[in-house]
């Protein structure tokens, strides 16, 4: 047990409302490892805190990591191997700058809980934060494909001096995108106030600065 095991610990999210001996318990059951830079991070089902240094999280696909958060001490991860031990070969942990974790198995976790149920509040509130994170990346990836395919549809239009009309309702655009009409208004609204288009009922009107870009 060192003292930055012990700051690592008491500012740590998970241990926030735990007494100072639930506190040293989990720094003696915690297994310290010491990672140089670059050097990627094993994962075992259980908990890891940094004691020191900056990890980064990245996502691995077709041989390419895509950085997508960074950790430094105090910070924990490895909440949803708990419960899904299974290897992610889709995340990669490297360590930053050289880097000490302290990890806590599964089992020493359960422990843990036991010990003190406001641990396995933390687990959640984490969990449940990391859910919220992904949803809003979703959201924004869902978004941009409707935004595509709204803007196919939209060049798919006979036009006229720039001008068409599109051929039906909102809300049969909105059932033909499989789209929320409430999210169709949204993205129309994004598309005028990216000077894209015009709209007047159900007239569009594409603009002419912006034609040959769109159609690219």
């Amino acid at each position: 047990m060192n003292k930055a095991q012990i700051t690592a610990v008491e500012s740590c999210k998970l241990f926030k409302e735990s007494a100072d001996e639930v506190r040293l318990h989990a720094i003696e059951l915690g297994h310290l490892k010491t990672l140089k830079k670059s050097e990627i991070l094993d994962t075992l089902g259980g908990i890891y805190i940094i004691v020191s240094g900056k990890l980064g999280i990245y996502h691995c696909e077709d041989g390419k990591n895509l950085l997508l958060n960074t950790l430094l001490a105090g910070e924990a991860f490895g909440y949803a191997s708990l419960y899904s031990p299974d290897d992610d070969r889709y995340t990669v942990i490297k360590a930053i700058t050289p880097t000490e974790v302290m990890f806590i198995s599964g089992e020493d976790v359960e422990k843990l809980i036991l010990m003190d149920g406001n641990i396995a509040l933390g687990i959640i509130k984490e969990l449940t934060g990391k859910i919220r994170f992904l949803n809003r990346k979703l959201d924004s990836f869902v978004s941009s494909d409707l935004k595509h395919r709204l803007m196919k549809y939209i060049r798919s239009l006979p036009y006229t001096n720039g001008r068409a009309v599109i051929p039906e309702s909102m809300s049969a655009l909105a059932r033909r995108l499989g789209v929320g009409r409430a999210s169709l208004y949204r993205l129309m609204s994004e598309l005028i106030c990216e000077g894209i288009i015009e709209r007047n009922g159900n007239e569009i009107i594409l603009k002419e600065k912006t034609t040959n870009n769109i159609k690219q």
